[in-house]
């Protein structure tokens, strides 16, 4: 016997009813080998910078408080600072950037389903928008989610209604929502194609085009 020593009982690591708050061993040792190898490996984005620029709308207006960009030249309408560098391309001589443009200051390019250039102000490149701290994935950037202008659909909602302060139109929030849970086949129109699939998510709504398609070549 050895004075001065304590000697713990021995616990075998993860054996058969080890178990983590419940969770079964073999969950466990998937859990520790995942928490400890994956990041070594993983492609994934680096972590939250905490760059997060701010979205208001005190007044339901669809328009954010804090920052705007109008023109799309990377400078916050409403205080004059830049945001970030961007290409400013004028073909058409308006002094508004063909493409970029944030009206409704949402830190998603109106014009990106267009121009395909830069869709998020993601400054860090964390998948995080830099003005609302909205998370995002690639092809997924849930412009519709954040005021007047829905990036997905290329409008601007000229009757922006939200009576629920949740930065979203209510109309189209209850429209997608309908949509993600619909899982009825109704083809009124006998097409064979499901109605609410082929209406989309666009209810009664006055809108603009945020860029007016223009007319192919050859054909009038």
């Amino acid at each position: 016997m050895i004075l001065g020593r304590k000697i713990r009982p021995h616990t075998p690591f993860l054996n058969k009813t080890a178990t983590l708050e419940g969770i079964p061993s073999f969950q466990c040792l998937l859990f520790v080998i995942l928490f400890l190898f994956v990041p070594l490996f993983s492609a994934a984005p680096p972590k939250n910078l905490g760059y997060v620029y701010g979205y208001k709308d005190k007044n339901g207006d669809g328009l954010n408080d804090i920052y705007q960009d109008k023109n799309g030249d990377g400078i916050n309408d409403l205080n004059g600072d830049t945001l970030i560098k961007i290409d400013f391309v004028d073909d058409d001589k308006d002094e508004i950037n063909d493409i970029f443009s944030d009206e409704d200051g949402d830190g998603i390019n109106d014009k990106f389903f267009e121009s395909k250039y830069m869709p998020v102000i993601d400054r860090d490149s964390n998948f995080v928008n830099d003005v609302t701290g909205h998370g995002y994935k690639k092809g997924f950037y849930d412009g519709y989610s954040y005021g007047k202008v829905v990036e997905e659909l290329g409008i601007i909602l000229e009757d922006f209604v939200d009576t629920d302060g949740d930065f979203t139109d209510d109309r189209i929030g209850r429209s997608i929502k309908d949509f993600k849970k619909s899982d009825r086949f109704i083809d009124e129109d006998g097409d064979g194609i499901n109605d609410v699939r082929q209406k989309g998510v666009i209810p009664d709504l006055k809108y603009k085009r945020i860029i007016t398609p223009q007319p192919k070549k050859g054909k009038r």
